[in-house]
């Protein structure tokens, strides 16, 4: 069974900050992945967990004018929280959802296949991603940070359901992204559809339910070791 979104929750600052609360997805239930998409405005901003256990932060990327992490963890509880800390005070925007039907192996050890590319265009392509784990029905997730208010007007080709959080000002950043269900053991994809900005894409890949040896991973009825 492939993987798929439960719910989403977006939202930006209204004022610079060097804190910055995650609101969270509707209905969340202990097994759910959770996964955040962060992106503030400034090059030279680090990006810390002020609040929330058990968060698994990727590296940050910069472009000239902003900063883009992404942060994912296993719920334990209906009730999660995310606080993030950047170094310097600026306006972030965020995109949080949660997935049921997946697997992680060897969770939390184990780090989600990602990559990032960055540039100062129209039209920004994600980068090409090969995964770790062969071939399967992987669920894509592209993502685009853009600086200012610029967010995307169409996902790329055979991509669906277009998520924008338009940043509050021309001192912010501004995501979108887009899901892709495929199988296979990479992709390679065009560009979304925005106007020219200074922009960061990122792409990842969800496993469906079941893999092979080790993990954990969460269907309708609950969660479940694999062994």
């Amino acid at each position: 069974m492939a993987a798929s979104i439960l719910a989403s929750a977006k939202g930006t600052d209204s004022t610079v900050s060097t804190s910055h609360i995650i609101t969270m997805p509707d209905d969340v239930s202990s097994g759910n992945l959770l996964f955040v998409c962060f992106g503030c405005y400034g090059n030279d901003v680090t990006i810390t967990i002020a609040s929330g256990g058990d968060w698994i932060l990727t590296h940050e990327i910069t472009d000239s004018n902003t900063t883009l992490i992404l942060a994912y963890k296993v719920a334990t509880s209906a009730s999660e929280s995310l606080t993030l800390t950047t170094s310097s005070s600026v306006r972030g925007s965020h995109i949080a959802f949660s997935i049921i039907d997946y697997s992680i192996p060897n969770y939390p050890s184990f780090l989600i296949d990602y990559d990032f590319n960055s540039g100062l265009s129209s039209n920004a392509e994600p980068p090409y991603l090969f995964t770790s784990y062969g071939s399967k029905e992987y669920l894509w997730f592209a993502f685009l940070c853009t600086s200012g208010t610029v967010i995307a007007t169409d996902v790329p080709t055979s991509f669906t359901s277009l998520y924008t959080q338009q940043g509050a000002a021309s001192e912010s950043a501004s995501l979108s992204f887009a899901e892709r269900t495929y199988i296979g053991e990479s992709l390679t994809s065009d560009g979304f559809t925005n106007s020219s900005a200074s922009w960061i894409t990122a792409i990842t890949a969800i496993q469906p339910e079941v893999v092979g040896e080790g993990g954990i991973g969460f269907s309708n009825i609950g969660i479940f070791e694999i062994s």
